[in-house]
């Protein structure tokens, strides 16, 4: 956990009245599993802390927030030549690749779509942006990850992993690509292949594809490690390449890993890129601060680079370093040595004074039931279906009779969204109880159910003529189905869930205007 020291006092529990919010603030001197990139200049650090990006002097010192609390970036970098920031970013409910200037400004969303787009790399002109993505799949039930390529300047994207024909290791079953990095060239990305035998992800392979998309993909490492995992690789200007490799708890570790073999860190590494900023020094965040690192066995010969990275990050090092403490180092480890980046982020905190509610869970006794979710009348006017206590209710308008229980959800799942059947035997609803929401049918007399709907289907509304009876059903707040007839279970076609009184029309999904469609 992050180090931090708050300056407004803990609020107790209060049965007063309401009184005004008392302003506070919370400092940080550390990060929680945050990523960090430095300026190619090397002068400047930007931070990821408390879901909020921040920069700070080389030398270190106070940190300047850059973005606010809702952006929810993670994973900057900076572009090669220092202009802009990309991140990936949580705003809207999705992550997409987002781009920004150091100092905050030109916050811009390059990629969109019910996808999430993850681990934002550079190329090394800076005109692209490789990324992995869920893009090209289902929406709701989720596809595996690929890598693709932003064209900054047009915003075109392309896709280099998993397309049809293209051969590679690990495709003779599910398989994930995440995690890309560029190579020193920029001719090839890089990624993390891992194989999926159920929900079980092996990640062990770095593997690379031309950077245009074309031919096959090929292994460039795998790691001899059992039961470990491989993320985050990243390429120096001299062709080396460095990795995280993780294992799983009891056992838990992150270990740095530098041309496949395993680099002695003082302290936690964290599991966030690495990144280089010259040819022998590492970016790291471990035990929640932001260290350089001086990989000596990046010094030798590992390809022609480009002398330009040689001066990465070192200008005015010398009286920077001069200032700080003296280099860490543990002898007996043989460790590498670093230099910290220390700061101290603050954040305001608002702490509200209000009257606080007492409930109850644990008392005996008969209370009324206030969360009734959707009632719907049956066709004849005489009974009432809701949804409450997560289950699903019939009880009679009059009142005469107690509410019968219809279907009762497991306490881990969810129903909701009764309609009647225009002949008043059934219900239709909606619920959770396979992982996805699904459409689905019972019969009051005799109990019997069938699916409708599935892959994520909510709010059926039943059209009212008594043959086929189509039913329409909201996938997601912007997409519909519609699956014609109920009765014989026919494949989904795409509607909007409002239809004409007489049964015969819809309105057609993503129609922004109104307009109608025969369903015939």
């Amino acid at each position: 956990m992050g180090t931090a020291a708050a300056t407004a006092a803990t609020l107790p529990f209060e049965t007063a009245a309401a009184a005004p919010a008392r302003a506070g603030s919370l400092s940080f001197t550390a990060a929680t599993n945050g990523a960090a990139t430095l300026s190619p200049s090397g002068d400047r650090l930007i931070a990821e802390v408390q879901n909020v990006l921040w920069s700070v002097a080389r030398k270190g010192g106070e940190a300047v927030a850059l973005t606010p609390a809702d952006l929810e970036p993670t994973r900057p970098v900076y572009s090669p030549d220092g202009k802009l920031l990309a991140v990936c970013a949580y705003r809207g409910g999705g992550f997409h690749i987002w781009t920004l200037r150091p100092d905050g400004s030109g916050l811009r969303q390059r990629t969109d779509g019910p996808w999430d787009d993850r681990g934002p790399a550079w190329s090394p002109d800076g005109s692209r942006i490789a990324f992995a993505s869920e893009r090209g799949g289902d929406p709701v039930a989720g596809s595996p990850y690929r890598i693709w390529v932003l064209e900054v300047a047009s915003g075109e994207l392309t896709r280099l992993t998993g397309a049809d024909g293209q051969d590679g290791p690990l495709q003779d079953g599910a398989w994930e690509d995440f995690d890309p990095t560029w190579s020193a060239d920029g001719e090839r990305v890089l990624f993390v292949r891992g194989a999926l035998a159920g929900t079980t992800l092996s990640a062990r392979t770095v593997a690379s594809v031309r950077a245009d998309g074309t031919g096959p993909v090929t292994v460039e490492h795998t790691d001899p490690t059992a039961g470990a995992q491989v993320m985050t690789p990243s390429v120096s200007a001299g062709g080396h390449l460095a990795y995280l490799r993780t294992t799983a708890a009891p056992a838990a570790s992150c270990t740095l890993v530098v041309d496949g073999e395993p680099v002695a860190v003082t302290g936690d590494v964290q599991p966030v890129p690495p990144r280089w900023v010259s040819r022998d020094e590492l970016l790291l965040t471990v035990d929640g601060r932001f260290r350089v690192f001086r990989v000596p066995s990046a010094t030798r010969s590992g390809g022609d680079g480009d002398a330009a990275g040689e001066s990465t990050a070192r200008a005015g090092r010398a009286d920077e370093d001069a200032d700080r403490k003296a280099l860490a180092a543990d002898a007996d480890r043989k460790a590498l040595a670093y230099v910290e980046i220390p700061f101290s982020a603050t954040l305001p905190v608002d702490r509200p004074r209000y009257r606080v509610k007492r409930y109850d869970f644990d008392g005996g006794g008969v209370r009324p039931v206030r969360g009734l979710h959707l009632p719907a009348l049956s066709p004849d006017g005489r009974k009432v279906a809701f949804a409450a206590l997560n289950s699903l209710w019939v009880a009679e308008v009059s009142g005469g009779r107690a509410p019968r229980r219809v279907v009762r959800a497991a306490p881990t799942r969810y129903l909701l969204a009764p309609t009647w059947t225009p002949d008043g035997r059934a219900l239709v609803y909606a619920d959770d109880r396979d992982g996805l929401l699904a459409v689905r049918r019972r019969e009051l007399a005799s109990g019997e159910e069938r699916v409708l709907a599935s892959g994520g289907r909510v709010h059926p509304a039943l059209s009212p003529t008594a043959s086929g009876s189509p039913v329409s059903t909201c996938r997601e707040t912007w997409s519909c189905a519609i699956s014609t007839p109920v009765r014989n279970g026919c494949s989904p076609r795409r509607w909007a869930p409002e239809g004409c009184p007489d049964g015969r029309a819809g309105h057609p999904t993503g129609a922004m205007s109104p307009c109608a469609i025969a369903i015939g």
